[in-house]
């Protein structure tokens, strides 16, 4: 064997259709359900901000407090949401030539029995 240090690049295919569908219909649930969030906190935190609807001082901030803290649950779920989509592949390199040098060294005995 010839010691050729030329760069090599193995490539594995898989389908992968049925994890991107399903991400998919888990990032539409999360919209809707996100969006289904924000509407009413956003409405309920316009209508406690009136001044001129306020009758209960205490009981409107604590409704304040309330849908404050959920609009900021919804928008953490919207961030995990992204996060999750960014995907990284790890890559290594390695020496294919020692891999595939091993390979021949593993089977050269049998191929040779065999006038292979």
């Amino acid at each position: 064997m010839s010691g050729c240090a030329q760069p090599v690049c193995l490539l594995t295919l898989n389908d992968v259709t049925a994890i991107r569908l399903a991400q998919e219909r888990r990032d539409e649930t999360l919209a809707f359900v996100s969006h289904d969030l924000r509407s009413p906190i956003s409405s309920i935190l316009s209508i406690v901000r009136n001044p001129r609807l306020v009758d209960d001082p205490a009981a409107l901030q604590r409704i304040e407090n309330y849908a404050t803290r959920s609009l900021k649950v919804s928008e953490e779920f919207e961030r995990l949401s992204r996060l999750e989509n960014l995907s990284v592949l790890d890559r290594d390199e390695f020496d294919m030539l020692a891999v595939m040098e091993n390979a021949v060294d593993q089977v050269y005995e049998q191929a040779r029995n065999r006038n292979v």
